[in-house]
């Protein structure tokens, strides 16, 4: 049974069943992330796995209103079972009353009698295809593209040309700035000796024009629509947060991820993530 939060900007559906979410914006014709994945990449002894592909044994609970710094925040958890190796989940949604975003989180633990590394925390997922990973991919949309002189510009004008990112830098001298489905990511071209003070080394370098990546928070919109969304982490006090996008083709896509870095869970033990934020 689907379940859903809403407050006066967007609305939030989340389906146990197909183990996948949307975000949908309430303006007319407005932004929309369709069928959203999240998964835990982790290490059991020498094999790694893949976990939340499918949701184990959901359990939805429409939490009461509590407090916070952004006023009422009305919650949405969704409880887990133990997929393999003793490993719990915990996804809690919150919506402002008074704010148009969502916050969302991730919580790990460790019910089993063995450690296991934490690799990475992926908090969102849209358009991109994974082997192995069974479903939708998910999509991100900014409503109908502009009417143009011809067919062939109306397929390509607000899909192609003017969808861009905004790359955050991860240090204060790191390049940030905005880039087109054309252009190609900076990267240094000293190596090694550069690279440690410019780049996270669990944030992606891509090479293909189109590909692009950031930092703790990043923007990808369509510039012709003036229409555009804004995810990222509220902290890095647990975790490097990275993003990255694709928008060289007629469909964008979105990820984001918190690098674990193989951190170690131990047994008994609980992992909580920093709330995180998106807002169009």
């Amino acid at each position: 049974m689907v379940q859903m939060l809403e407050n006066a900007w967007l609305q939030l559906r989340v389906n146990p069943a197909s183990s996948r979410w949307d975000v949908i914006s309430r303006e007319h014709d407005g932004l929309k992330l369709s069928d959203v994945q999240v998964g835990i990449l982790y290490r059991h002894g020498f094999s790694q796995h893949h976990a939340l592909d499918q949701w184990r044994s959901p359990e939805t609970t429409l939490a009461p209103a509590v407090s916070s710094p952004f006023g009422p925040l009305n919650q949405l958890t969704v409880a887990l079972g133990s997929e393999h190796h003793g490993l719990k989940y915990l996804l809690t949604f919150a919506l402002p009353e008074k704010h148009p975003f969502l916050l969302w989180k991730i919580a790990i633990e460790n019910q089993s009698r063995h450690s296991v590394y934490i690799d990475r925390i992926d908090l969102l997922s849209v358009g991109f295809i994974y082997k192995g990973r069974k479903g939708s991919p998910g999509s991100l949309h900014f409503g109908a593209a502009r009417k143009t002189t011809s067919e062939r510009e109306s397929k390509t004008a607000s899909s192609l040309r003017e969808i861009a990112f905004f790359s955050n830098g991860w240090q204060s001298w790191s390049y940030a700035g905005v880039y087109g489905p054309l252009d190609r990511f900076r990267r240094t071209h000293l190596g090694f000796l550069r690279a440690p003070a410019s780049t996270n080394a669990g944030t992606p370098q891509p090479k293909r024009a189109g590909l692009f990546a950031s930092d703790m928070f990043a923007v990808i919109g369509d510039r012709s629509q003036r229409k555009g969304i804004l995810l990222g982490f509220l902290s890095q006090q647990q975790h490097f947060g990275s993003l990255e996008a694709w928008v060289g083709g007629l469909t964008p896509a979105l990820r984001m991820w918190a690098n674990g870095d193989g951190v170690r869970l131990e047994a008994g033990r609980q992992m909580g993530m920093p709330l995180l934020s998106a807002s169009g």
